[in-house]
């Protein structure tokens, strides 16, 4: 079997069997087996040992009885000691076996299951069951508890006279044992079993005919169906006026309203509450659908088959870790394996959901792990409809599927982490906006923008350990164990698979920057190649073989100073007209400013194209203060953030603890601009007694001094 082979990986791996499976030098039988079942999945050392196998197997079905797992259920046979019992009842605390010499017995649940641990009894399987034992099978699974348990009281006094008791000798009547003795031998008879004839068919009595005729019964489903289950929603006796009017008419015996409504009643839930209320309202009560497709589980049955990526917008205020100033909520894109729960990779930034999100947390994902997943779900938004999105996927031949919209329970794997992660992490944090679900009780004193101490960097770096730590060494109410063993223990039984790994390098990188809407862009002589209002220029672009032609570009969404283009197979890098300004800069706020000014010339009336000059112009006048400067400081925090993520250094000088910016007064910024003031010869000096001032919080006399 497959497990036995897993269990032994000192010579060898599961890639190495799977790889074997693959060019056929092993045989397996795909077809009758499931894979992932590796306890049953058979491995076979050719197609010819399989054959013989087989034949073995079917030569020898009639007389070997294959052992198996016991299931414990009515119906089902069991090997106890060399008898083959069946179970013909389940009870909570005493299960019930008849014997092939029709013999009852009773065991204690605890005491059957310590026999099945033992190897007392075992399970049957591969024994095919006559029409006599399927009809047997169909009775006793169709009487109830107490069916069963009046089936052995008879049952007993019956074994009583046929082993030689007397009438007197039971309780029962002397004609009730006789009527029980007739079923017992008739049942014998017919099935080859007399028990089956003592189990009440009492359930079966009576007269199932419905009275009413055929017409009354599809006039009132026709009522029910055209118009009880409307838009309208007409109230049930309101429609039921109406029909009844209808059978006096048509001379029909009127049923009563409780028949009515017993008609209703057998309507499908969901089927009434879809025509009353919409599809909306009928989703709580639409049928769980637990596959992505037909042959898919939901989750899959591996680690990076199926992954989730999804967004959303994290509750606490974050402030700028240079002025202090409040930047707004951050939003968090998660990449999360169906199978194991781990997150595999995460983006957090200042800006919406957009196509940058969704390459950035792609990227972040195959710099983590060198590979993508085979599946990826995702909602209906926007931004995950870009052609950079879907090109990446198909290069690396990766699957998208998307989610029906206005249904969470499709999304539950991600919907669920992102309550966790604010429920266990950021509404731990100072400046989390939970109080603000009643944002009309909240005053100036609570309100949670007046007491925001996180930056975005510290909050990256907080957050990473949470994911890859914590999070993921925590155990999982759902899979039972921590998202890191279930993906460590299932990685060492479905393989590595290196074959898919991807390279995190240029190409790599190339393949997450966006394009044109086209794609391409044509090189002028002279100026370059046109991309979102600027030329971008290389002398590369000098050689004749490409003056003129469309050539493929892509631009970095966070530094508008640079381009690539594609030329001779090489993607070469392109500098702005512009650099000294749009270095940098990011496409956020390049669109900004190009709104803005399309705003402008709309109220002064003009309808001429904004040139990358007026941009230019723009963002160097004064009115960029007030339109870019927060978006830059947001901007800036981002890349600081991933700056440190890619194991490099921040630009600022030490990251100073938000505590510490936003406590800080306006006599101490004060000293400190004093301090930069003093001559170079001067200056250790005092920068050594304002270290010691600020450790002593003692600005007052520093101020003496």
């Amino acid at each position: 079997m497959l497990e036995d082979l897993l269990k032994d990986q000192a010579s060898f791996s599961a890639d190495d069997i799977y790889s074997l499976m693959a060019i056929n030098e092993i045989y397996v039988d795909i077809n009758n087996y499931l894979i992932i079942d590796f306890d049953k999945f058979p491995i076979f050392l050719n197609k010819q040992t399989f054959d013989a196998y087989q034949n073995l197997e079917v030569a020898f079905k009639p007389i070997l009885l294959k052992p198996s797992n016991v299931d414990i259920q009515i119906g089902r046979k069991v090997n106890w000691d060399g008898n083959v019992c069946t179970i013909i009842n389940v009870g909570e605390n005493v299960l019930t076996l008849l014997n092939n010499n029709e013999e009852v017995s009773e065991l204690p649940r605890l005491v059957f299951e310590n026999l099945i641990k033992d190897g007392s009894i075992k399970g049957i399987s591969g024994h095919i069951e006559t029409e006599k034992e399927l009809e047997i099978n169909k009775i006793i699974k169709s009487a109830n508890e107490k069916d069963l348990e009046e089936a052995n009281k008879r049952y007993y006094v019956v074994q009583g006279m046929l082993n030689g008791g007397n009438y007197s000798d039971f309780e029962p009547k002397e004609r009730t044992i006789r009527d029980w003795l007739k079923k017992y031998r008739d049942a014998e008879n017919l099935y080859g079993n007399g028990y089956v004839g003592l189990i009440s068919n009492r359930k079966n009595q009576g007269n199932r005919v419905r009275r009413f005729q055929q017409e009354v019964i599809d006039l009132m489903k026709d009522y029910i169906i055209n118009d009880y289950e409307t838009i309208i929603q007409k109230k049930a006796f309101t429609v039921y006026r109406t029909f009844k009017q209808e059978c006096k008419n048509k001379g029909y015996s009127v049923p009563s309203f409780n028949t009515f409504l017993e008609e209703v009643d057998k309507r499908s839930t969901h089927i009434k509450t879809l025509k009353k209320q919409g599809p909306k309202a009928a989703y709580k009560t639409e049928p769980v659908y637990y596959e992505l497709s037909m042959t898919t589980p939901r989750h899959g049955d591996r680690p990076f088959e199926i992954c989730h990526i999804d967004h959303t917008e994290l509750d606490i205020q974050l402030i700028c870790s240079e002025t202090g100033e409040n930047l707004g909520k951050p939003w968090v894109s998660i990449m999360i394996d169906a199978f194991s729960r781990r997150i595999m990779a995460y983006y957090l930034t200042y800006d919406p959901p957009s196509y940058r999100s969704c390459m950035m947390v792609m990227r972040e994902c195959v710099k983590r792990h060198s590979r993508l997943p085979d599946t990826i779900v995702v909602d209906g938004g926007k931004d995950f409809q870009s052609v950079y999105f879907d090109t990446l996927l198909a290069r690396y031949g990766k699957r998208k599927k998307v989610r029906p919209g206005a249904k969470p329970r499709f999304g539950t794997v991600c919907e669920r982490h992102f309550g966790i992660t604010n429920e266990m992490f950021i509404h731990n944090l100072l400046g989390n906006t939970k109080i603000m679900k009643n944002f009309r009780q909240v005053t100036k004193e609570v309100n949670p923008i007046n007491h925001a101490i996180w930056t975005l960097e510290d909050l990256n770096f907080m957050l990473e350990r949470w994911y890859y730590e914590v999070y993921d060494n925590t155990p999982h109410s759902t899979i039972g164990e921590s998202p890191r063993e279930t993906y460590v223990k299932r990685i060492a039984k479905t393989g590595l698979r290196k074959n898919t790994f991807i390279r995190y390098d240029e190409i790599f990188k190339m393949l997450t920057l966006p394009s044109t809407r086209k794609g391409t862009a044509k090189v002028i002589a002279g100026q370059g190649v046109k991309i979102n209002y600027f030329y971008y220029y290389s002398e590369i672009l000098l050689h004749p073989d490409v003056e003129g032609k469309s050539i493929p570009v892509r631009y970095d969404p966070f530094n508008m100073g640079i381009a690539y283009a594609y030329i001779n197979n090489y993607w070469a890098e392109l500098t702005s007209e512009h650099y000294a300004v749009l270095e940098n800069r990011t496409e956020k706020e390049i669109k900004m400013v190009t709104s803005e000014l399309r705003k402008r010339k709309k109220l002064l009336g003009l309808k001429k194209d904004i040139s990358s000059s007026q941009i230019v112009d723009f963002m160097e006048s004064v009115e960029e203060h007030e339109v870019l400067m927060k978006q830059r400081l947001r901007d800036k925090a981002v890349k600081n953030s991933l700056t440190v993520i890619d194991g490099g250094k921040s630009n600022t000088k030490e990251l100073k603890s938000s505590k510490s910016v936003q406590k800080k007064g306006t006599k101490e910024r004060k000293h400190e601009t004093q301090l930069e003031a003093v001559k170079p010869n001067e200056k250790p000096l005092f920068k050594s007694i304002l270290d010691e001032m600020k450790e002593q919080n003692s600005f007052m006399i520093y101020k003496e001094l």
